[in-house]
């Protein structure tokens, strides 16, 4: 279970996040008896704390006024219709538009199989303009005086 202690360990975003995860299990009656009277302890010691579990408090009783409503039957399809639409088909395609278009590592494959057969055809290039030289002259020579 959730320790009241624990949120004030790690880095103040674990923290914040561990803290929000207590208020959630004690809003939720998720805590075991000890974990709970250490946190009602918590809250009557603690100002901030206290201030902070309130302010959790106020948002979660507001989502619970919420009217429960559910989605219409066909949510995700109208969804997806305008997802489809928007990206021109690039999301959400359908069968026969997804067969008449050419998948992009299909195109990369061909290009790098032409760029290649090219090399190999043209070869490396020559080179001209280049003498022999005399092993004994290759390295430079520095007279000292």
């Amino acid at each position: 279970m959730a320790n009241v202690n624990g949120a004030i360990d790690g880095d103040a975003e674990d923290a914040i996040s561990e803290r929000d995860r207590l208020f959630n299990a004690y809003y939720e009656n998720e805590l075991d008896e000890a974990a709970r009277a250490d946190f009602e302890d918590r809250i009557e010691s603690d100002e901030e704390f206290a201030e902070a579990y309130h302010a959790f408090f106020e948002v979660m009783g507001g989502l619970r006024e919420l009217p429960f409503e559910f989605a219409p039957d066909d949510f995700v399809e109208r969804v997806q219709s305008r997802i489809r639409t928007r990206s021109h088909g690039r999301f959400f395609a359908e069968e026969l538009l997804f067969k008449t278009r050419i998948p992009y590592e299909v195109v990369a494959i061909v290009m790098i199989i032409v760029m290649a057969a090219a090399y190999l055809f043209m070869g490396t290039p020559p080179d001209r303009g280049m003498q022999d030289v005399d092993p004994a002259q290759a390295h430079p020579r520095l007279d000292v005086p």
